[in-house]
Order: structure tokens, then C-alpha cells, then sequence
């Protein structure tokens, strides 16, 4: 019987893509590989044929499924050509073979890929895959499906004299092992199932066990071996080829430690001279003698056989066939867990590989690599390893380096230079500790004119704050909290050069304010602010211009909050509306970010605004004519407290749940209650006290918009997926697929859409209308009852504006339209 390979494919059709997700991508099967998905909102059946190199006899095709974009059946089609007609892509008439169904995954969370295998026994050179309907998930958002991975087993029609009879078996070709271990770790994993092999075949059962618990030991560590392979990559692409030398050591320390090479190639010896044993050079001779004969084989029959010209289809798939490469970038899509597809053994050795496993493990979560953990503050290293990142050399100054560090060898020494400029991170960190030190106490260096010696320092500074590893960066912060505590009235001339190092660290600093760990950079901004050398004032003008040539740094919501959250502690520190604190561009850069689409941002610039009022009292009100009424009645409520008295500083905190953004679920135009009448506020008081202890109590798991309440809402990701498929108070646009309010849809359509082109105001009902109907619905239009009423733009039911009016209408009474109910 012959023997069943992977066969190799290209693409010749696809009816349709996402950029993001290629169907090329299933060309490649790695552990990075993103597999191919249909694209957003298309329509169904989708169709991908394949072509293999040459007829081939298909005995085994395999299906790795997306987690939640799933096909509920997929449609196979083969066909065979005839020798002596060319095939035409368009006039291929394909038999069905039958279908397969898929799982929904529901059961499961929607957490594991479904792994499928369908055996046939059928030639063809041509496949086809039909992609019914997708499964509806509130994962799902753009009903799409997903393919991981594709392959296909068989066996070519016209194998050369002596294929059958051939031995060598293909070792893990599945696509549940390309896509969980590295190249490298499957290349090792196929050479000691061979030498397993050849083991048995000599009846050397001793050596074959013991090559079998070091491949299990190795199917062990596979996936830390993936992970170091990428934290490699990462490092190569970084230039920091310390950690990637280190990681490369610990990648080979690991192998070695679970498969020696000499359990692959083992040197000759008297144990293994029997008659029964062919040496692993004349195999591999053998082997390369048969590979020859089939190549010229091949040749021989490509010349002979009809070769069919180029198929024309409507995409361009046909990349010539080249082997998946070593290593790829490294993406998003989430890998699969080794135990989803590996078998639970249980024989007497399982206890033994569990325990070596776990020391490997330790071993391996021992050591941190600073270009893979760019946001940990303590980046420690085993001694070892330490000592070798010590035994550096540092180079000469030269071009740019040698430019910047000439105005600092005078008075930091050209040593210390030459580390800080190195291209090693270990010295750039020894240099950072060299000047702290000299910060710390009294030498030679620092007992100079103090102002040179804290310009030189700053502009160090300034050289290593962003550096792309960890631990040179962290270094660097905690210099500059020395050297500003050190000298908190140092007063320096400002020159450009001075101030362009304080842009510099002050960039920086707003960087570091969208980390997780945050703490630090934001006492630097506040010891900044402190020094007479730069002051708040300064601080508040970076702040508000963001970052220069960083578009990324700049619409990062996490990087927005941070700016807002630092510009509301200088607030409070220094008041507002004087020289320090200018008051119009806090107050402008605040009410622009209200109409932010981001909650947080909305929230942090109702929180800043809060704290201006406590300092301008009306005169802010005056500024927020153009604010939307629903936040506008937010922002009147946290003002009334501020007015009624009671300690100021607890205010945001006591209403910060009610702070976040809701835009319009409050209704608009919602009355107020008598501020005049006492008794009414103080009951009022006492009820906003109860729900702030009910919202202590139940640790803020509660939706903002909707008031679900629910204990998995403390998971962010719980609270992500919640907004964005299931809240019945917003909606997803079908023009750009952003998350909005429903009350605040026709607002989106007509102002922030990225297809607002396309939709025009309608002057009776007020509505946003697609240009292409719009003079039709202008004619049929019969206008809005009244101006106390506001249109819901999905059912166009006119609603009495009231007390929560958006609440009532989608979440008590529902919406017909509103595809989203609430629980």
C-alpha cells in the first residue's frame, strides 16, 4: 500500500476576504498562522477551491475551526480532469462528495478551535469547500467564518518505482502539531520518532523506551519553546541581540536537557554493532540515493505529461509552493493549549515527565526577558546569566552618538558615555546606575558648578527615558525621581537645549502614563511641575498637545485617560485660572474629549471638569452651552454637591459611577428636581448614599448603561463583551461597525460616521436618511407629533420625552427593532 503524505495545494479561487485574514494565510501552518475568514457581513455559501501539484488520490482532509466564527456545514466537491482536455477553471463541473457539520461551540464558551478529519477515497486534482451560514454568537459580530488551518492527506497517482516500499513514515504533519510547536521542535520531534523506529527494528527496546519519555518530555516543553522562539523574534526585531543570544542558549539548554543530539545521532560503538542495524549515515545515504531516483522520476513524467496552462480565477492566489517558514511575526490570534489534542497516557513514566516538565518549567519562568516584558519594573536574571550581560565591551563614540555626547564627557566622563549610547542594554543600565550613584552622594563629579551637572543629567536622561528595553528605561525614571528630589530649587537658565530635553522626558513621561504600572511616571510629572526649572505650566501645555509625530499615542484611549486623569491632580494641586493653570485650554481640551466614542475618556473629562468648578464656580457653566443635555445633567448634578457643601474632595468618588458617560440614557430634557425644596435634597442625599454603599457592596458590576447588574462584570473582558454584543441600550452601526448608543445613532450617522456622506437630516422627523431614498422618504414623511417628543431610530416610534425615556422604551417596554434584549 502506498504510503499517505501531505499533499501540497495552491489556491486558485476564493470568493471572498478579509484583509485582516487572507486566505493565503492557509498556505503556511504555524503556531502565528491566522488562518483565513470570510469577509464582515457577506453573504453565504463562500468558496475556496484548491489545486494540488498533480493528481493525487485524497484519502484524509482536516478542518481546524475558528472558536466562534463557525460554519454550521461545509460542502466538499472534487474533480478530475480529463488528460486531454486543458481545464478551465470557470467550466469545471465538480462532483459532490458530501458534507461535514460543525459543533457551535456554545457548550464549550466558545474557548476551543474544532478540530475536524473527514476520511473519502477519491481522485481528484481539483477540491472545492462550500461555507454555509455561520452560527449567530454574540462573538460574532460581523457573521463571519474562520478557518485556521487546511491539509490534506493522500498519496500522488503517479509515484515513482519503489514509493510504496518505502518505510520512512510522516511524523506529525497534523495540523494539531504545526500549529502548537515551533519548526525547530517538530524538525527534533520527527528525527527521534525515526530513531525510535530504527531502535525497535535492531530490538533494542531499552533505547526505544528511552527515546519515547524524551519525546514526551519534549511534547512537555513545546509550547514554552514556541514561546521563547517568538520572545527571539521579538528581541531580533528590537536589536537586542543580548537577550536574543540569552534566549537562544535557553532555547538549546532546554532541548538538550529532554532530547540530546546523541539520541538522533548516536556515534558508533561496539553496543551497536550488530548485524541488524544499518549506521544512521548509510540510512541517510540510502535515503538521499531515493530521493534522487524520485526527483529525476518526476522530471521524467513532467515532460511527458500534459502540464495544464495557468487557471484564471477572480483572486490571484497561486504563490509558488515553498516550504512554511522557520519563524513568522508574531500576531494576535490566540494559540491552542497542548492538552486539547494530546492523549492522557497513563503509564508508569507519566509521573516521572510530569516532574521533569515542572522543573523545566520553573527553570524557564526563572528568567525574564526585557525585550519581550517591555512593562515590568524589575527585569532580574538568573547569576549567571547576569554575569554574562555584564561581560560587555563598550564601543567608540562615533556619528550621531559621539555628536550628542560631547557636551557631557566634560562633566559625566566619555566611560560613561560610551555605555549610555552603547548599543549593549547591560551597559546603557551600569551607566544609568553610575549616575545615580554619583546623585546619591557627594564626588568628584557632582561637586561641580550643580547646574552643569543637572543639565548633563537631564539630557541623559532624556537619551535613555524611552529606550525599547525594560530595565534601561526603568532605570532611567528612577535617575530622574533622584535627581529631582535631589535638586527641588535648582534653577537653570532655560536655553533651546534645555528645553528640548524637557520635551523630550516630558513625551516620555506621557508614554509611561498609559502603562499599567503608571505610579512613577506620574510622580515625576508632579515633581516636574514642583522645579521652578520647568513648572505646571509647561506640564499642562504637553499634556494638552499630546504627542508629536506618535498618531497612535495619540488616539490611544488608555494614553487619553492618562493625560486627563494627570491634568485633574494638577488641578487640584494648583487651582486653576492663574499663571500656572491657564484656564480656557483645560476647560477647551475637557469638553471636547465629552463627545469622545470611548466611555473612560468621557469619564475622566467629567471628573477634570468637576474639579475646574470647585476652583471658576459659574463661570464654567458659561463655557458649556454646547455640552449634550444628558451630560450636561451629570455634570449639574456633581455641581450641585459641590454647591450644598459637604468635603469637596470625596465628590467624584461618592458619583463616579454615575459619572461615566452615559450620553442620553438619562433622557434629555429630563426634569430636575426643586432645588429649593430642602427636605426633597435631603432625601435625595440619603438615596444616592444608599445606591453608593449597594455599589461598594456589589464592587462596581454593573453595567453603566443598561444598570444590569451582574458579578462577572468585575472581568473586563466580561463587561467588553456584555457592551458589545448583549447591552440593549446601544447598537453597532451597520456603516463602520463602531459601538454607539441607539439614542445617539442618528447623531452618529450625521456627524461621526465615517460614511456621514452618505446620510442626510430629514427637516419633519429629523431623522438621518440615506441619500439614495431620500427625496422618496421626503414626499411620504409625515414629521414628528411635537418638539416634546424624539424619534428612536430603529423602530421610528415617536417617544414622550419623560424620566428615563431611552430606558423604558428599549429595556421595559422593547424596541420591536432592537435586535439586543435585555436579560
Amino acid at each position: 500500500m502506498k504510503g499517505v503524505s501531505k499533499l501540497k495545494y495552491r489556491i486558485v479561487y476564493c470568493s471572498g476576504e478579509d484583509p485582516d485574514y487572507p486566505v493565503t494565510e492557509l498556505l503556511t501552518q504555524t503556531p502565528q498562522s491566522r488562518g483565513w475568514q470570510t469577509p464582515k457581513y457577506c453573504e453565504y455559501p463562500q468558496e475556496i477551491a484548491i489545486q494540488f501539484v498533480s493528481a493525487a488520490r485524497v484519502r484524509q482532509v482536516q478542518f481546524l475551526s475558528h472558536h466562534c466564527k463557525i460554519s454550521t456545514k461545509i460542502e466538499l466537491y472534487v474533480h478530475m480532469p480529463d488528460k486531454n482536455i486543458p481545464p478551465q477553471y470557470n467550466q469545471i463541473k465538480y462532483k459532490k462528495l458530501g458534507y461535514l457539520s460543525l459543533d457551535s461551540n456554545e457548550r464549550g464558551g466558545y474557548q476551543a478551535r474544532e478540530l475536524k478529519s473527514v476520511y473519502i477515497d477519491t481522485p481528484c486534482l481539483f477540491m472545492k469547500f462550500v461555507f454555509q451560514k455561520c452560527f449567530v454568537n454574540k462573538f460574532n459580530l460581523f457573521n463571519q467564518i474562520g478557518v485556521i488551518a487546511l491539509s490534506v492527506f493522500g498519496e500522488p497517482l503517479d509515484s515513482p518505482p519503489g514509493y510504496g516500499q518505502m518505510k520512512q513514515k510522516e511524523f506529525y504533519n497534523e495540523i494539531q502539531f504545526e500549529t502548537q510547536f515551533d519548526q525547530n521542535t517538530l524538525e527534533r520531534l520527527r528525527m527521534l520518532e525515526e530513531a525510535k523506529d530504527k531502535a525497535v527494528q535492531r530490538e533494542d527496546f531499552m533505547e526505544a523506551k528511552r527515546i519515547k519519555e524524551a519525546i514526551e518530555r519534549l511534547k512537555q516543553i513545546g509550547v514554552q519553546l514556541r514561546t521563547l522562539e517568538e520572545r527571539k523574534a521579538v528581541a531580533i526585531q528590537n536589536e537586542d541581540y543580548d537577550s536574543a543570544s540569552i534566549i537562544k542558549q535557553e532555547i538549546e539548554k532546554l532541548r538538550n536537557a529532554v532530547a540530546p543530539d546523541s539520541m538522533i545521532r548516536r556515534p558508533d560503538s561496539a553496543q551497536y554493532q550488530q548485524p541488524v542495524y544499518q549506521p544512521q549515515q548509510q540510512f541517510q545515504q540510502q535515503q538521499q540515493q531515493q530521493q534522487q531516483q524520485q526527483q529525476q522520476y518526476y522530471q521524467q513524467q513532467q515532460q511527458q505529461q500534459y502540464q495544464p496552462p495557468p487557471i484564471q480565477s477572480q483572486m490571484a492566489y497561486a504563490p509558488p509552493y515553498q516550504p512554511p517558514p522557520q519563524q513568522m511575526p508574531i500576531q494576535g490570534e490566540e494559540m491552542i493549549s497542548q492538552s486539547q489534542f494530546e492523549e492522557q497516557r497513563a503509564d508508569p513514566s507519566q509521573m516521572r515527565q510530569k516532574r521533569v516538565a515542572k522543573e523545566l518549567n520553573q527553570h524557564h519562568e526563572d528568567m525574564i526577558v526585557p525585550a519581550a516584558l517591555k512593562k515590568q519594573n524589575n527585569n532580574q536574571y538568573p547569576d549567571d546569566d547576569r554575569q554574562q550581560q555584564q561581560q560587555y565591551t563598550t564601543e567608540p563614540l562615533t556619528g550621531e552618538s559621539l555628536q550628542k555626547a560631547e557636551p557631557l564627557i566634560p562633566i559625566l566622563t566619555e566611560e560613561f558615555c560610551q555605555k549610555i549610547f552603547s548599543k549593549q542594554w547591560g551597559a546603557r543600565e551600569d551607566g544609568l546606575k553610575w549616575l545615580e550613584d554619583q546623585i546619591g552622594r557627594p564626588t568628584q563629579v557632582n561637586s561641580q558648578d550643580p547646574s552643569i551637572f543637572f543639565l548633563s543629567s537631564i539630557a541623559s536622561i532624556n537619551y535613555t527615558l524611552g529606550d525599547k528595553v525594560a530595565a534601561v528605561s526603568v532605570r532611567s525614571l528612577s535617575v530622574l525621581q533622584s535627581l529631582l528630589a535631589k535638586y527641588p530649587r535648582i534653577k537653570i537658565n532655560k536655553s533651546a537645549e534645555f528645553n528640548e530635553h524637557i520635551d523630550g522626558i516630558l513625551q516620555s513621561l506621557m508614554e509611561k502614563l498609559g502603562e499599567q504600572r503608571k505610579e512613577q511616571a506620574e510622580n515625576a510629572f508632579l515633581q516636574f511641575a514642583d522645579h521652578p526649572s520647568v513648572g505646571p505650566a509647561i506640564c499642562v501645555q504637553h499634556l494638552i498637545k499630546g504627542f508629536v509625530g506618535k498618531s497612535k499615542l495619540q488616539s490611544s484611549t488608555k494614553h487619553i485617560v492618562g493625560r486627563l486623569a494627570m491634568l485633574t491632580e494638577l488641578v487640584k494641586k494648583y487651582e486653576i485660572n492663574n499663571a500656572n493653570m491657564p484656564y480656557q485650554p483645560i476647560v477647551d481640551f475637557a469638553v471636547k474629549l465629552l463627545d469622545d466614542k470611548n466611555e473612560p475618556i468621557r469619564t475622566q473629562a467629567i471628573l477634570l471638569l468637576v474639579e475646574v468648578y470647585k476652583f471658576s464656580g459659574n463661570r464654567l457653566k458659561q463655557s458649556l452651552t454646547n455640552v449634550r443635555q444628558a451630560q450636561l445633567d451629570v455634570l449639574e448634578e456633581f455641581f450641585n454637591k459641590i454647591d450644598g457643601g459637604g468635603d469637596n474632595d470625596d465628590q467624584p468618588q461618592i458619583n463616579q459611577q454615575r459619572a461615566v458617560i452615559q450620553t442620553n440614557i438619562e433622557t434629555q430634557g429630563a426634569k430636575k428636581g426643586n432645588q429649593n425644596q430642602t427636605q426633597n435634597q435631603k432625601q435625595q442625599q440619603q438615596k444616592q448614599q444608599q445606591q453608593q454603599q449597594q455599589y461598594e457592596q456589589n464592587n462596581t458590576a454593573k453595567c453603566d448603561y443598561c444598570d444590569r447588574a451582574d458579578p462577572s462584570f468585575r472581568d473586563a473582558d466580561q463587561i467588553d463583551k456584555h457592551l458589545w454584543s448583549e447591552c440593549p441600550m446601544l447598537v453597532t452601526c451597520s456603516q463602520c461597525g463602531q459601538v454607539i448608543e441607539i439614542s445617539e445613532l442618528t447623531n452618529h450617522l450625521l456627524s461621526e460616521c465615517d460614511h456621514k456622506r452618505k446620510f442626510k437630516r430629514c427637516p419633519k422627523c429629523k431623522e438621518a436618511i440615506l441619500m439614495s431614498g431620500y427625496d422618496k422618504h421626503l414626499e411620504d414623511c409625515k414629521g414628528r407629533n411635537d418638539n416634546t417628543t424624539v424619534r428612536c431610530p430603529l423602530c421610528h416610534q415617536d417617544l414622550k420625552l419623560e424620566k428615563n425615556t431611552w430606558k423604558n422604551h428599549l429595556i421595559k417596554k422593547g424596541c420591536l427593532n432592537n435586535e439586543r434584549t435585555a436579560d
